[in-house]
This record gives C-alpha cells, structure tokens and sequence, in this order.
C-alpha cells in the first residue's frame, strides 16, 4: 500500500522528463546534427550534451518506479555530465586534454589486463595475442601515451607520469569547488545519495518502504530535469541557439516546469 498523492507525483516527475526530452528531440539536436566543420571545443561540448540527451531518452522510457535504482544512477551520470559541460565551457584550453584522455584512459586499461594475466603463472596464453597485448606492445602507441601523459599531466613526487582517472586530473569533489560554492552545495546534497543506488551495498534500500521507492523515483526525475534544463541553456548559449532560434529560451523555460502541470 502507499499514498496515492506520492505516486501522482512520481508520475508527474516522469512526466516532466519526456517533456524535456521531446523539447531535445525536436527543438535542440537536429541543430546540432545539422553543424558542419565543428571545432574541436564545439565537438567536446556536444558530444556531452549527447550523453547527457541519451540518457533523458532512456529514462522517458522506464516509466515504473521499480526502476529508481536506473534512474538514480542516471542522476549521478547526469550531474558529472553537467560539470564536464561546464568545465569546458569555462576553459577553453581544457579542449585538447578532453579528447586526449580517451586514448591515455583505453591504454592504461589495455595495460592493467595484460599486466594481470602475465602476473598469473596458471594463464595460457592463446596462440594469436590479444588485441589488447598487440595494441599496448605497438612501439608508438606507448609513446603516444607516454608524451600525452607528460603533456597533460605531468609527473607526482616521485617522479612518474600521471595516469588520471577523469581527463581533468581532479576527482569529482574538486571538480565541483572549481566550479564554484553552488556546484560543491549540489555535490554535498546529492551525490552520496545517487552513489547508494550504483554501488552494492544496502544503503539505498534498507528500510525504503513503498512510498520511498516512488518518492526516490520522482526526486531522480527532478533532479535530472533540473540538469538537463541547466545543460541545454548553457550549451544553447555557448553555440548560439537561442539567437538562431528566439523561440527555444522560451520552450525551455516552459518544459523546465512542466512536471508542475501533470500534478
């Protein structure tokens, strides 16, 4: 049994959601399909905006609250998602280091596999290498992800080149404080929450009693409308969109809202 009230809320967040993602849809990426000959910033930007939409499509389309655990790990994705927009959005420079990172991150993963199973006396190894032993084991490949490490990263104290979890060098917490107070406010509030729906462990649900799953998927919803909304206006003001397109400011602040109209 639960609250009738909680669960209209719930479906009125969900709601809220496909509103946002229909504006997207329609109003915001095919424009942004539409853009020839990007620049290198432009391609960071919207390609983080991409994910930031793919994951709005996923989640209009798991409407039962059972689903909270998804659309809470959604909500963390979606506030790393943000800070990344925005962090380029701040820095252009950071462009470079951007786009970097995917070759230093697949490398140094391909390494710690193959590293692993050389540390294995019982491994045999099959008789055509893997593909990830040939990829690392390439002369300029070690190179390229010697120099890029120097170049972005540099060196600790003693003196070894820097293999960074996040393309930033800096963990999510100090992402948030370069962003500033509200961000480390926002960090604070939610973070450890949406964490207790990715990680194992019991803290997410111990005790949630019915009304507590539909009050956690509604509050995901919220809080991924409210990101998104944020995303969407910095990176229409970043490329521009709004002046092309004088009507879409005022679309967005309608759909921000929306969820309000469903109760």
């Amino acid at each position: 049994m639960h609250d009738i009230s909680v669960e209209r809320k719930a479906e009125a967040f969900f709601r809220g959601t496909v509103v946002l993602r229909d504006l997207a849809e329609r109003q915001v990426v095919p424009i942004l399909v539409g853009m020839v000959r990007k620049t290198g910033h432009e391609e960071a930007v919207v390609g983080t905006y991409y994910r930031m939409h793919i994951w709005v499509l996923s989640l209009a389309k798991l409407d039962y609250p059972v689903h909270c655990q998804t659309v809470l790990n959604a909500t963390r994705a979606m506030f790393e998602l943000l800070v990344d927009l925005k962090l380029l959005v701040c820095d252009a420079s950071l462009t470079e280091k951007y786009h970097d990172f995917s070759f230093v991150a697949r490398f140094s993963a391909a390494k710690k596999f193959i590293d692993h199973l050389n540390a294995d006396p019982k491994y045999m190894p099959p008789a055509k290498p893997e593909k990830r032993r040939t990829f690392i084991s390439d002369p300029s490949n070690q190179k390229k992800f010697d120099d890029l490490r120097k170049k972005h990263w540099g060196m600790d104290k003693k003196g070894k080149l820097i293999t960074p979890d996040h393309w930033s060098g800096l963990d999510f917490a100090a992402r948030c404080a370069k962003i500033g107070p509200q961000e480390q406010r926002r960090y604070r509030d939610i973070y450890s929450q949406c964490s207790w729906f990715v990680h194992s462990g019991p803290t997410g649900i111990a005790g949630l009693s019915p009304d507590g799953v539909l009050a956690a998927f509604g509050w995901g919803h919220g809080q991924i409308q409210d990101m998104f909304a944020e995303g969407t206006e910095i990176l229409c003001t970043t490329l521009h969109l709004f002046t092309a397109t004088p009507d879409l400011q005022k679309q967005l602040e309608l759909a921000r809202v929306a969820s309000g109209m469903f109760l």
